[in-house]
């Protein structure tokens, strides 16, 4: 469970420094966030929703099909959580309404590693699968198999699952008086777990 954290008079998380957020900063990221993000996600949602319903069709049904139709499935939802995470994030601040945000936002995004992790194993899966269908014909037709590949594709979102479970306790929310308006809010800021955890995979991996 995700703690909110004593009140600070710092909003500014231990990895942020102050000085990033400059006048011209808080432009580009309201053009670029605010109002360029949501066409973008718009488009891409409506573009993954005719991917399902064309690979879902019984006469496409193939092993390169099925990792493609599981593909449009986890890209829509890293584009949901993404919007969500970003876009509401970045919003809060102009739209009153949104201030509690952070509430869901901080379990949201878990979500949007889980989807991001399938997304780049489905691709590698399918890049792998159609290798073996054009090199390798003799082994294609044991391997090359819808069964096969739903095996496969299980295995990755169990994986991805488990290795991204971790990112619930890597985050917390911090109560804090903001120094321009005066007024209490809340910031999500990444724990000790999450520093950790990007120092081993720096270094190791």
């Amino acid at each position: 469970m995700v703690q909110l954290e004593p009140n600070s008079t710092e909003c500014v998380c231990s990895d942020l420094q102050h000085d990033d957020y400059s006048p011209i900063y808080a432009w580009y990221n309201w053009v670029l966030i605010i109002i360029c993000l949501p066409s973008i996600s718009v488009f891409g949602v409506l573009s993954n929703c005719v991917n399902v319903f064309i690979y879902s069709r019984k006469r496409m049904k193939s092993s390169a099909n099925t990792y493609l139709l599981f593909l449009s499935c986890s890209d829509f939802l890293v584009i949901l959580t993404g919007l969500f995470i970003f876009w509401v994030d970045s919003a809060r601040s102009y739209i009153q309404e949104l201030s509690r945000a952070p509430y869901t936002t901080v379990y949201t995004l878990p979500f949007g590693y889980m989807a991001q992790t399938c997304s780049i194993y489905f691709t590698v899966a399918a890049a792998v699968d159609c290798y073996i269908n054009v090199c390798w014909r003799s082994f294609a037709a044991s391997y090359c198999t819808v069964k096969r590949a739903k095996q496969i594709l299980i295995t990755i979102i169990v994986g991805s699952i488990v290795y991204n479970s971790l990112r619930f306790p890597q985050f917390n929310l911090r109560k804090c008086l903001h120094e321009g308006t005066q007024e209490m809010v809340i910031e999500i800021c990444p724990t000790t777990l999450f520093f950790t955890i990007n120092t081993i995979y720096n270094v190791y991996f």
